[in-house]
């Protein structure tokens, strides 16, 4: 969406109206060990709602399996008000694969805008 957004470039814009479940994910360079991340929120939580912004990391052996979830701040951080997040993180060594992942169980409704992910 354009309304709104922390940059002029439009934002992500996630609204579950129901005690829903979803989750979105942008993967990283699997070679990758260190990773530094950039990007701006904000949302509107019921109560009961839970949302999770973090790193997520995967192993590739017979298929994909969850090493670990690191979440980058809990949900009480979130408010109406746009905030910038920056952070440096080490990735699991045990992993292969590794994505940014947004995970929310609404009512609620999150926008994220600007992110950038630079891995090394």
């Amino acid at each position: 969406v354009n309304e709104g957004a922390f940059e002029d470039n439009g934002c992500l814009e996630i609204d579950l109206p129901v005690a829903a479940y979803a989750s979105i994910s942008f993967p990283l360079k699997r070679s990758a060990k260190v990773a530094s991340i950039r990007f701006a929120y904000k949302g509107e939580l019921a109560d009961g709602a839970d949302v999770k912004i973090g790193i997520q990391s995967y192993k590739m052996e017979n298929g994909f399996k969850s090493v670990d979830f690191k979440p980058f701040f809990d949900d009480s951080k979130i408010t109406t008000n746009w905030e910038v997040h920056r952070q440096t993180i080490e990735l699991n060594e045990e992993a292969t694969h590794w994505q940014v992942s947004i995970a929310i169980k609404g009512p609620a409704k999150v926008w994220i805008d600007g992110l950038e992910v630079l891995s090394e």
